[in-house]
């Protein structure tokens, strides 16, 4: 008895430390704003996805990569394409790459690894990130993500 009162209080722990709350998502200024500061180059190519799931689309240069931020019009675009992009990057796998996966509650996030590329996709509520860069731009990169909730 002790045992299963024991594993219910640390379950409980674990619940209130990760949080049960949904991640808050970036907006589309706010992307634009961080990113800018960053030292990144703005296009909003949002006019070419009108009427397309997307009420914003942001691509932020950098050193000869970018990164594609998007804000759908629901939760069901957002989570179609944060799975065809996902479907998109584990076709390239090859041998000696490493992924990684995870989805909670309004989170998903999928990324891949190998000497040369690093390639992500990752949603938080009703946008999602898309990136494939070199390979020396990990940490560069990793940062960003992690400074913007991604």
């Amino acid at each position: 008895m002790k045992k299963i009162i024991l594993f219910l209080i640390s379950m409980a722990l674990v619940f209130s430390i990760t949080g049960c709350k949904a991640k808050k998502a970036v907006t589309a200024e706010e992307f634009k704003s961080k990113m800018t500061q960053k030292g990144y180059q703005i296009v909003d190519i949002s006019e070419k996805y009108a009427g397309k799931g997307a009420k914003a689309v942001l691509i932020a240069m950098k050193d000869g990569y970018q990164i594609e931020f998007y804000v759908t019009e629901n939760k069901d675009y957002a989570v179609g394409s944060y799975n065809l992009n996902k479907e998109k990057i584990e076709k390239t796998k090859g041998n000696s790459m490493v992924e990684t996966q995870k989805s909670i509650g309004n989170v998903s996030k999928y990324t891949l690894k190998s000497n040369s590329s690093y390639k992500v996709v990752s949603r938080v509520g009703e946008t999602f990130i898309y990136l494939n860069v070199p390979g020396s731009k990990t940490e560069e990169v990793k940062e960003i993500l992690n400074k913007l909730g991604y």
